[in-house]
């Protein structure tokens, strides 16, 4: 029987769709090492669902509150019935008492992390593809068993990146090719936003798409804005394949979250607006990459974007930046496949 890790995240307009992407990398790697992933949710917008479906993963729907202890007993029934090897715990509504009870079970479980904000971490590994990692910032929250995975060796990127062979990109376009992207959702419409100051900053021909989320409920106001833009401006809505998207590209102007691995993968030379707290904590490490230019989502806004577009060309066309590794997600489950190999493959209590 294949070994199957069960995963609980959950995405909306609220939140984002981070959490279930990252997780998808994750899975998608598991599935191609010869297992089986299983998705736990309570909110997933329905153009998120049939993706996993059509990927072949299981979905169970959990009609409690989230992180609380009738999920847990919901997750760990999940994980029961589906003989999970490994539970994967994603998103900041789960607290270190719902990681408790798993442990509690038996499960071994893997906690995906960007803040390092809960009193403790009782999990088997800890998960922090973020730069601004360190594991001076867990001292005294994991526990001594817990291994560590930190840093953006351990991103986890979906397929479609971990698949693209390296190769060099190709000269500057005219008019210039710009990608637009703010997460799954953007409750805020910073993309909006962003348009509105290329319209008035920008000084030469551009190109420009805009990729929409699952759970972006902007897209009729997107389009109504880029069809008065004054160069073309084309919206798309939950598009399987961006890395496609991210290769067309001259540039992107984008939020600092996982999407930044993702354009790091391809050197994308890349705008980045922080707006969570944990995004914020990541921008001078950020601005170190350098194809990248990072700051805070309002000063990104108020700043003449054109401007930064063309100081970033000029700046990557002198000294172009090398690429990330793209196979983080593999890593992981290269760990995660030798922790069961060398122990026996327990199944929750």
């Amino acid at each position: 029987m294949s070994p199957v890790l069960l995963i609980r995240a959950d995405a909306d307009s609220r939140i984002g769709v981070g959490h279930v992407m990252r997780c998808l990398a994750l899975a998608q790697a598991w599935q191609d090492s010869g297992g089986e992933a299983v998705f736990v949710a309570t909110e997933l917008p329905g153009g998120l669902e049939e993706r996993l479906l059509h990927e072949g993963f299981q979905l169970i729907r959990i009609p409690a509150p989230v992180g609380g202890p009738e999920d847990a007993a919901a997750t760990l029934a999940a994980a029961r019935n589906h003989s999970a090897v490994w539970i994967v715990v994603d998103g900041y509504a789960f607290t270190a008492s719902f990681l408790d009870a798993l442990r509690e079970a038996g499960s071994r479980v893997l906690a995906i992390d960007d803040m390092a904000n809960l009193e403790r971490y009782p999990v088997d590994v800890l998960l922090n593809q973020n730069l601004s990692a360190t594991p001076a910032a867990y001292d005294g929250r994991a526990g001594s068993s817990t291994t560590l995975l930190l840093g953006p060796r351990f991103s986890l990127l979906r397929r479609e990146f971990r698949r693209i062979p390296p190769r060099p990109r190709s000269g500057p376009h005219e008019p210039r090719r710009v990608l637009v992207t703010f997460g799954g959702a953007d409750h805020e419409n910073l993309t909006g936003d962003v348009l509105r100051n290329l319209q008035r900053t920008v000084r030469r021909d551009l190109q420009v798409i805009v990729l929409a989320g699952a759970a972006n409920p902007h897209a009729p106001l997107l389009r109504e804005i880029a069809a008065g833009m004054r160069f073309p401006c084309e919206v798309r809505v939950d598009v399987p394949n961006v890395a496609e998207l991210m290769l067309w590209a001259d540039a992107a102007i984008t939020a600092a979250g996982s999407t930044v691995w993702e354009l790091a993968s391809l050197g994308v030379p890349s705008l980045i607006g922080a707006v969570e707290q944990n995004q914020l904590m990541g921008v001078a490490a950020l601005s170190g990459i350098p194809f990248f230019c990072a700051m805070p989502a309002t000063e990104l806004l108020s700043s003449d974007i054109g401007d930064l577009l063309e100081r970033l060309w000029n700046e990557n066309e002198k000294k172009p930046g090398s690429r990330l590794d793209a196979q983080g997600a593999s890593r992981v489950v290269d760990f995660l496949k030798k922790a069961c190999d060398n122990a026996s493959m327990r199944e929750i209590a």
